[in-house]
């Protein structure tokens, strides 16, 4: 009989290969791969915070563009004289959402009002000034203004639009005023956003120079010190690139991703060191290597172990054959290696019997398992079919209740605020001895007051457009904070994300089960307190929502008409999560959403 190494002095061999080859493997392949993988995910979640960043600019730049627009037409409703202007635009700076003030130039450059400062009234613009508001009134549309220095020395941008006169003729400019060198919208949209240890955003005109920074204070010293014209993201920018570079700065590489907001020209930047990527990746890396060998030095001990226990009888039926010993010793042990021993030369006669038996049951089987795998894979199909629908149904549904939501705040909410702003100046014009007038348009105010709230409110129910621009988190304590107004229950809420930004998708179904299991509550529970849990751990995002009341009974969770609770887990399913309900009489309800994410990002 042939003699050759054993089993378990292979085994050993093996084992020492791998012992010796699992460092190398891990420190030229593994380390590098993990590298690789950080540096391609930040760049991805670099550009989509750029991304982010652009669009709540552009957003923010078109409402504010569409607020002047407004409170032109508003303007021209009446006669352009210098004290109905003065007034209208006094009354204008007390309202506005997104300026800082209010003026407007004739066609010679001269100002005409300017309530903020009446000493300018009467004066001219500096002459390089004349170019936009020619512009402004040969176009007879809305431009968007260059960052330029005001004549009191602020960092200023904005909007100018015409004002036509009754023929619609362009005759005046009405300049709205953003000072960038106060805290401004453009600074909060950045203030936060926190990428890795050093990592920052920051924003550039179409210039190159800075205008946003969360280190700097911007006013006119910075910004003619701050030319970024030359830094390679920048430059991208300025040829009308978009996208992730990595390029050398103050001395080390840094991953850069780039955007250009769409209604000014200015470039959002989102930049992290590399060398915080590497560190992080390679931190990771030696966590995984030094436990994997560990566990497998310690797997190598207990398998030996093992192994030589199990293959002992073994060893001794080998002596039995090599003797022509064809009875087994009874000095085999009756463990399952000993049992195997003593039962083969019974069961191998027996073997060629059932071969042919085996053969003919064989095809039967795999016929019934050809059938039933066909059947499986139809099955499976058709529920991804009907899954793939559901979701394809939620997304149009959501996308309809956002632009309704949008067209119901934007459209009625600015016409309610111009009629609000009507019935000021009538009221106004009123004298004191018209007592009747002034308590009829006072009652008017406050009707139209509450009509601008019921917008706000029904927009908000609808599609609340702060889960768009503010983040889940935002959006669910604006719900709590508008359910405890309408309800005698108590909420507390513990929002924990950390840095992590979820997925347009994941944040409305989230909101939307939240916004169902809270009416829920106060219909049914009988509760005085609601908690609120949304919590990020280990790769998944968990909502929890417990109440102190009655707890829901068995016959409710499965009955046919609980629609609240089929839709939450219907929405629980397309995200591939998991629902939970415990629940014990006198003590209350507990729902628990948990939902496995591959795309958390962290800022």
């Amino acid at each position: 009989m042939r003699k050759g190494i054993n089993i378990k002095q292979r085994t050993i061999a093996i084992f020492f290969i791998l012992f010796l080859v699992a460092p190398l493997l891990g420190l030229f392949y593994f380390t590098p791969t993990m590298e690789d993988s950080h540096i391609k995910n930040a760049k991805k979640s670099h550009g989509e915070i750029a991304k982010q960043i652009a669009t709540s600019l552009d957003n923010y730049l078109y409402a504010s563009r569409r607020e002047l627009e407004s409170l032109a037409k508003l303007i021209e409703s009446g006669a352009l004289e210098k004290q109905r202007l003065d007034t209208l635009l006094s009354q204008i700076n007390k309202t506005t959402q997104f300026f800082k003030t209010f003026y407007v130039l004739d066609k010679n450059g001269s100002w005409v009002s300017f309530p903020r400062k009446p000493m300018f009234a009467g004066g001219k613009v500096p002459p390089k000034s004349m170019r936009w508001i020619n512009k402004v009134l040969r176009e007879n549309k809305t431009i968007p203004m260059n960052v330029n220095v005001s004549k009191i020395g602020s960092l200023v941008s904005g909007f100018a639009t015409p004002l036509s006169s009754e023929n619609g003729e362009p005759v005046m400019v009405l300049r709205g005023v953003i000072v960038l060198s106060e805290y401004n919208p453009l600074l909060s949209f950045i203030k936060d956003t926190k990428i890795g240890e050093n990592g920052y955003a920051f924003i550039v005109d179409s210039k190159g120079k800075l205008i946003a920074h969360p280190g700097v204070y911007m006013n006119l010293d910075s910004y003619d010190a701050y030319d970024y014209s030359n830094y390679l993201p920048v430059a991208l920018l300025k040829d009308d690139h978009e996208g992730t570079v990595e390029y050398e700065y103050e001395g080390q590489t840094w991953v850069a991703s780039y955007r250009k907001a769409k209604s000014t020209g200015w470039g959002i930047i989102v930049q992290q060191p590399k060398k915080d990527i590497v560190i992080f990746a390679r931190s990771g890396a030696n966590v995984i290597i030094i436990y994997g060998a560990v566990t497998f030095v310690l797997s190598i001990i207990i398998l030996f172990m093992v192994l030589n226990h199990s293959l002992n009888p073994l060893y001794m039926l080998i002596e039995n054959i090599k003797t022509k010993k064809l009875v087994p010793d009874n000095s085999f042990p009756m463990d399952e290696i000993g049992q195997i021993s003593y039962k083969m030369s019974e069961l191998y006669s027996e073997l060629i019997k059932s071969e042919s038996e085996l053969k003919s049951s064989n095809l039967e089987k795999e016929a019934l398992l050809v059938k039933q795998e066909i059947r499986d894979k139809e099955l499976v199909a058709s529920r991804q079919q009907l899954r793939n629908l559901i979701t394809h149904r939620e997304e149009l549904l959501e996308e309809e209740r956002k632009h309704i939501s949008r067209e119901i705040h934007d459209e009625m909410g600015q016409q309610l605020t111009a009629l609000k702003m009507e019935i000021t100046r009538l009221s106004d014009k009123l004298s004191d001895d018209q007592e009747d007038l002034l308590s009829l348009t006072g009652s008017m105010f406050q009707a139209v007051s509450n009509a601008i709230k019921s917008v706000q409110r029904v927009s908000g129910t609808i599609r609340p457009a702060m889960l768009d621009t503010l983040g889940i988190a935002a959006t669910i304590e604006s719900e709590i904070n508008t359910f405890m107004a309408n309800s005698s229950l108590q909420c507390e809420a513990t929002i924990d994300l950390g840095n992590s930004t979820l997925d347009k998708t994941l944040a409305v179904s989230l909101y939307r089960i939240l916004q169902e299991a809270l009416p829920n509550v106060a219909r049914h529970a009988k509760a005085t307190k609601v908690d609120i849990d949304l919590r990020k751990l280990n790769g998944h995002i968990i909502l929890e929502v417990s109440d102190n009341g009655r707890g829901i009974t068995d016959e409710e969770l499965t009955a046919p008409d609980a629609y609240g609770l089929i839709g939450i887990q219907e929405r629980v399913n397309l995200l591939d999560g998991t629902l939970e309900i415990k629940c014990q009489a006198g003590t209350g309800t507990k729902l628990t959403v948990n939902i496995p994410v591959k795309d958390v990002h962290d800022d």
